[in-house]
């Protein structure tokens, strides 16, 4: 019976993280999804192109670093760029739209207002007073500015030459030129594949790194093939379309209020998912690394709702401990795709005093690089009081104690480290409070 209640207690507690972290990962992808497609809808791309653009960044990076580690990309550095990616034409909320979905060739004028969309784009992330150290905001500013560089220093808006632009810009540069061939466009049919591969490699739409062109040689086959299946998009995204198309349907707003209102309505329905709780939920991200705390965790363990760089973080690591610490990284790092739940118990402090914890954690893994995790979800159980209050005592040397299994070896350790060092005396606790004879 015992091992039939267990099972089910842990298949519900999968049930509930797996729900728990659904519902967070859809939020984030739904934030981003819905910027995306507020530009899409404003330059008239039809639907797809940040979704092209993230896919084949995506592909281009794996690509990248199986042949090369000059760039010292980590997985945390191919999933950030390829998110930002998304943002890339971010800046063209502030372009006309007339200018965007004209059907004809732009005149010299307004070609000079588009090419502002990089400046602008850069400012809009630059200018936000929060998160300049993290790391999709860092590529998302990269990419912004300078996808539209090229590799011999033609480029717009600095004229960046080789290597000097930053390497996710110069990914999603390819990413964004092979979308925009191959998609039809208000001024523009579609090309095919092929005719696209050759404009890009005669230099038709500028120049580019020889090693990212090898890499989009390598990966045409899957790209045809994965792109083929794009259109039928997953829920996700088409919320994220169908948000846009209402945020567009009324006029009696400016597009980007519009927009604003609707990304702060989303962060406001993941802060009361967590605010209304009582349970001590906590989620690690590898990027940015980071732990995010629900408002019970934060308050029972007095630390902050999110914790950056928490292995380096002396509050968190005197509330779990480094030996737990330790495990959980362990297993996070030897599991496989098979194996996506762990528990353990551990010592956690819970209101300023030591709780005996069941840890529950379920594994996210990386869409990007196969065998990688992105983070880690769980709940925290207090199980202090389920265990009962056994009274045995441990002796050493010449010390007693007596109480619960670990408060006594531990009294029992104190004592012969104060035998020691007080001969012919004898060190006796009772509550807590030293006694000698």
């Amino acid at each position: 019976m015992n091992t039939v209640l267990l099972h089910t207690k842990k298949q519900q507690l999968m049930s509930v993280l797996t729900d728990r972290f659904y519902r967070q990962e859809k939020n984030t992808e739904l934030l981003v999804d819905i910027l995306g497609h507020a530009v899409e809808c404003r330059s008239g791309e039809g639907g797809t192109h940040m979704t092209h653009v993230s896919l084949v960044t995506g592909l281009l990076l794996q690509c990248l670093v199986g042949k090369t580690d000059r760039y010292h990309l980590e997985r945390e550095d191919i999933e950030a760029i390829r998110m930002a990616s998304g943002l890339h034409d971010i800046g063209k909320l502030q372009i006309s739209e007339e200018i965007l979905t004209k059907p004809l060739s732009l005149t010299p004028e307004e070609y000079e207002i588009v090419k502002r969309h990089t400046q602008i784009g850069a400012k809009l992330i630059t200018d936000l007073p929060i998160y300049q150290n993290e790391r999709l905001v860092k590529y998302a500013i990269e990419i912004c500015r300078w996808h539209h560089e090229r590799w011999n220093g033609e480029g717009y808006p600095d004229g960046l030459k080789g290597d000097a632009i930053p390497i996710a810009a110069q990914v999603v540069s390819v990413a964004d030129v092979y979308d925009a061939l191959t998609s039809e466009r208000c001024y523009k049919e579609e090309f095919s594949h092929e005719k696209s591969m050759r404009m890009i490699h005669s230099g038709e739409c500028g120049s580019f790194n020889p090693l990212l062109l090898e890499c989009l040689d390598e990966i045409a086959v899957r790209l045809q093939k994965e792109l083929s299946v794009v259109p039928h998009l997953d829920q996700g995204h088409s919320e994220a379309r169908c948000t846009v198309e209402e945020l567009y349907a009324s006029r009696s707003e400016d597009s980007t209020t519009r927009v604003a209102i609707q990304l702060e309505e989303e962060r406001g329905k993941r802060q009361f998912f967590s605010e209304v709780t009582d349970e001590l939920w906590f989620e690690y991200t590898t990027n940015p690394g980071a732990i995010a705390l629900s408002a019970s965790a934060s308050k029972r363990t007095g630390l902050s709702k999110v914790v950056v760089d928490p292995a380096g973080n002396a509050d968190f690591l005197a509330m779990v401990g480094q030996k737990t610490l330790d495990d959980i990284r362990s297993w996070a790092e030897a599991a496989t795709i098979d194996e996506t739940y762990f528990e353990t118990e551990a010592e956690i402090r819970l209101d300023g005093a030591m709780h005996w914890c069941k840890l529950a954690i379920m594994v996210a893994w990386s869409s990007i690089e196969a065998g990688r995790y992105n983070s880690l979800v769980g709940i925290i159980r207090d199980i202090d009081k389920s265990y009962p209050e056994l009274h045995i005592s441990a002796s050493i040397g010449v010390a007693f104690a007596a109480g619960r299994i670990s408060r006594t070896i531990r009294r029992a350790d104190l004592a012969m480290y104060q035998a020691k060092l007080k001969k012919d005396c004898v060190a006796i606790y009772r509550e807590e409070k030293e006694h000698e004879t």
